[in-house]
């Protein structure tokens, strides 16, 4: 897909998520670095590590030349601004409604998701085996949320721990409120037909920010990674493609045998149809939750995820 190749018609309520495989070289990657503003070749300029520095040029230049494809404009051309907790957003109107995108990106892969006029927000997670995991769980889930780890293997709680994460992390990338919106702050619910819905949990100026009609979905994102999307507005089937030198599409589909934090929603389902039941007050290690200590603990909790 060049700077200048019509994208996917992307019309009402469509939901289109990319695919970007980070492993580029040789004319590809040359290719996409050409389309970097002076301030992303800055950026990448400063990773000290080669493969940080590839990465981080790929999926730049691929948000690029998709978000070219849709605006019919050369991919150098676009210009981006940043919200107020650092979520980035075009700068223009795009014909058909403002264009709305998220970026993620962990290991060797990347999800690039597009919609018109609605917030959308998409995460993607590697998952580690050698993360332990345990002792982030106050950190990241509710008490309700954490009953579900009771009982469960290694492996089963590992894959709960991330597909919960991704859900929350795609949620609080949606609003734009980066980590100044603790994850706690919203619970992951099974729904009567097994698909998964999101409730704010606390009050204040944060939840009252974060108020919409969310839609949550898990993708499938392979064997290695969990991944999550989440929406603003009326519900939407997403719509995959693969970002190659052609545009491979691949069948919208439901997601519902993926929309659960383990393998399918029956698990899941089984475990959080009880404790789900009764409201949740905002508690950190028994005592209240000090949002500016959320902040700090919420940085750190990112940095051990996305290290490799």
């Amino acid at each position: 897909m060049n700077s200048r190749q019509r994208a996917p018609a992307l019309e009402g309520d469509a939901l289109h998520v990319w695919r970007v495989a980070l492993e580029q070289e040789g004319a590809a990657f040359a290719a996409l670095e050409s389309t970097l503003s002076d301030d992303e070749r800055a950026r990448a300029a400063r990773f000290v590590f080669a493969r940080d520095r590839r990465r981080f040029v790929v999926a730049r230049g691929a948000l690029r030349q998709i978000l070219a494809g849709y605006l019919d404009a050369d991919a150098q051309s676009l210009r981006f601004s940043l919200g107020a907790y650092g979520k980035p957003a075009l700068e223009g109107d795009a014909a058909g409604g403002p264009l709305s995108f998220n970026v993620a990106h962990s290991g060797e892969l990347a999800l690039i998701a597009v919609a018109r006029a609605r917030a959308v927000g998409v995460d993607l997670e590697l998952q580690r085996p050698e993360l332990d995991f345990r002792p982030l769980l106050d950190h990241v889930f509710t008490t309700a949320e954490q009953q579900a780890f009771v009982g469960l293997d290694d492996a089963q709680a590992r894959a709960l721990f991330f597909r919960g994460w991704v859900c929350k992390e795609a949620f609080i990338k949606a609003i734009g409120m980066g980590f100044s919106f603790p994850p706690t702050q919203v619970e992951v619910r099974p729904a009567a037909d097994g698909t998964l819905t999101l409730h704010l949990a606390g009050d204040g100026a944060a939840h009252a920010a974060a108020a919409g009609d969310w839609q949550l979905r898990t993708l499938d994102a392979g064997p290695t990674h969990a991944a999550a999307l989440v929406v603003d507005g009326p519900h939407a089937l997403p719509q995959h493609f693969a970002f190659e030198k052609t545009i491979e599409k691949r069948e919208a589909r439901s997601e519902n045998r993926e929309d659960c934090p383990v393998t399918g929603c029956s698990l899941l389902a089984s475990r959080f149809s009880i404790v789900f039941s009764s409201p949740f007050a905002l508690r950190l290690h028994g005592a209240p939750l000090d949002p500016s200590r959320a902040m700090g603990t919420l940085w750190r909790i990112a940095a051990v995820i996305a290290a490799e």
